[in-house]
């Protein structure tokens, strides 16, 4: 028995494949040649066949379903009866309806889809999938998931004829070979020889041939959806059932209830308090919102009880959050992931912490970087287009005072963020050696407030990439920072504020950017292209609207990233369209 798993977009091929079986794979690509003409018009479903007498005579011959003579039969009615039960005379009348509704013969056509998909150039010398006695048919697993990934291609109205659980003619009931799409444990597939199948579910295709009868091959059907099931489980995660994606990553993000109540009672006007917990997105939302995904770095702490921190006489600033306005926000503006790994998530304690999770739980909002367990912190995000997989982690660098102080990591007993260290690294590593064709990218939450990029980033940036991290995009520092490189891996530094409502402390360090970098992600087939476009988020100046930069803006951005530098690097600025943007892998 022979058995796979695969990513639709990304289909590994044996090198020296088995040759299997001694019949032809007729029943298959008549179907899929039936299936195509449909999409470009030349057949229509309700396209009709009368029953000649040579197939009218294959009711004789075995595994034949016996059609008489004369009878007048639709195509969407055969194409049914070819699903379930794959009989040699369905075949050869859907060859026959094709031959008169195109004027072209089948088994020439079935010739060049051979040819046109790379397949054994024995595996279909006839249109039933009978043996030959003097020119045997064979072909391989590959044959098998290269044909499957052609019926991932096609318009889902005709994928739903491939999950037909039972058909009756006759008055006799045929029934699939398996019970996976009754069950919607699989989304299409198709059984022949109660044998062999193949079935697709979101971006996999699972291959099991010659199986010794239909029970085993259900059998470990079952065990595969299983165990990839169980591998599913171990993150949380985003599957597309598309190539082309676009994830938006956003930069430091809290609706400011800290400073809220600090401005109250200054007698000040607050964003908040005065406008509601939309007005800060007013302008940037547009930005985010062709997205497919979008992450944001949640920088507070969800809880019930704003004034009950164990820190409050400790730090400076202890950043809560409330849960209903917060949460309600973030799904009004769609987004999908929370970065929770900074120097705040600790700010209410152990509570603050599980309350945090429960609440992002409760509204569906994805998270990383922290967990209501302590392995669960350094857990990443698994996010699978039809063609690529890539891993998102987010971890806090290391400061002691976080660590003997206020209690912000994750370690022993005690909930928090995760943090870049060895143990983390080797995690990178791990997973890089178990998904070997997978990406990583990592959100690391360091620097210093308001300053420039610091040596510890650098240090710490070297780890990450040397752990096999494919992109960093780094946040933390509250204002824009430049783009690096270290080997083959791109560095955004620092991604600045999204919408982030405390006053800033621009004044008192003229060298920060007051500036936001919204990073959009495209997968696109295997490939990742990156665009960088800025908002402004000096509080002061927009009154608590970020906004788009204007020309001289984003001048000020293309000098400080070091221009020469940037195009060393690869990434090419868009003056007209205020962008910056590389093609990183």
């Amino acid at each position: 028995m022979e058995f796979s798993i695969d990513l639709l977009g990304d289909i590994k091929t044996e090198k020296e494949a088995k040759q299997l079986g001694d019949k032809g794979l007729g029943n298959l690509l008549i179907l899929l040649l039936i299936f195509r003409n449909l999409e470009n018009g030349n057949l229509l479903i309700e396209d009709t066949v009368i029953i000649p007498e040579n197939i009218s005579n294959e009711k004789k011959n075995p595994n034949c379903i016996g059609f008489d003579l004369d009878e007048e039969w639709m195509l969407t009615d055969l194409i049914k009866l070819q699903v379930i039960t794959g009989a040699p005379d369905c075949a050869l009348l859907l060859a026959k309806l094709f031959r008169e509704k195109t004027k072209k013969s089948a088994q020439k056509e079935i010739n060049a889809l051979v040819v046109e998909l790379g397949l054994t150039e024995s595996c279909c010398k006839n249109i039933s999938g009978r043996k030959k006695r003097n020119d045997p048919q064979s072909y391989t697993i590959n044959d098998i998931k290269t044909i499957a990934k052609e019926f991932s291609k096609l318009s889902s109205k005709y994928q739903q004829y491939l999950t037909t659980s039972e058909i009756s003619f006759k008055g006799k009931l045929y029934k699939n070979a398996s019970k996976v799409f009754q069950e919607k444990k699989a989304d299409y597939g198709l059984f022949w020889n109660k044998k062999n199948g193949f079935i697709i579910r979101d971006t996999d295709v699972i291959v099991v041939l010659e199986a010794e009868n239909e029970f085993e091959l259900n059998e470990t059907l079952y065990m595969l959806l299983e165990e990839e099931q169980q591998e599913k489980e171990k993150f949380q995660q985003k599957i597309f059932p598309k190539s082309n994606v676009t994830v938006t990553i956003l930069g430091d993000t809290y609706l400011g209830e800290w400073y809220a109540a600090h401005r109250k009672s200054l007698g000040r006007w607050d964003p908040i308090i005065d406008e509601g917990y939309d007005y800060s997105f007013e302008q940037v939302s547009p930005l985010i919102r062709n997205a497919d995904f979008r992450i944001a770095n949640f920088e507070a702490v969800l809880v019930n009880d704003l004034s009950n921190s164990p820190l409050k006489r400790v730090k400076k600033f202890v950043l809560g959050a409330d849960i209903e306005g917060t949460t309600a926000v973030l799904k009004r503006q769609s987004i999908d992931l929370v970065t929770l790994a900074t120097n705040h998530i600790g700010d209410y304690g152990q509570k603050g912490v599980v309350q945090t999770i429960q609440a992002l739980k409760d509204k569906k909002i994805n998270y990383v970087g922290s967990d209501d367990t302590v392995a669960g912190a350094s857990a990443p995000f698994r996010l699978k287009t039809r063609t690529q997989e890539v891993f998102i982690f987010n971890a806090y660098w290391f400061k002691r005072y976080q660590y003997s102080v206020t209690n912000t990591y994750a370690i022993g007993d005690n909930l928090g963020a995760a943090c870049i260290s060895d143990h983390f690294c080797k995690k990178i590593s791990e997973l890089k050696q178990a998904y070997p064709n997978s990406k990583v990218i990592v959100i690391p939450h360091w620097g210093m407030d308001f300053k420039a990029i610091q040596a510890y980033q650098r240090e710490n940036a070297r780890r990450l990439v040397k752990a096999g991290a494919d992109l960093i995009v780094g946040q933390g520092s509250h204002a824009l920072q430049p783009a690096g490189k270290i080997e083959n891996t791109d560095i955004l530094y620092g991604i600045g504020n999204f919408v982030f409502n405390s006053d800033g402390e621009y004044k008192k360090n003229p060298i920060a950017l007051p500036y936001g970098a919204v990073v959009n992600l495209n997968f696109k087939g295997k490939s990742l292209y990156a665009t960088l476009k800025f908002i402004e988020t000096n509080n002061l100046k927009t009154k608590w609207l970020p906004k788009e930069v204007t020309d001289e803006e984003f001048k000020e951005i293309v000098h400080a990233f070091e221009k020469e530098k940037c195009l060393d690097m690869g990434w090419e600025i868009k003056e007209q369209e205020k962008e910056i943007t590389k093609k990183i892998w």
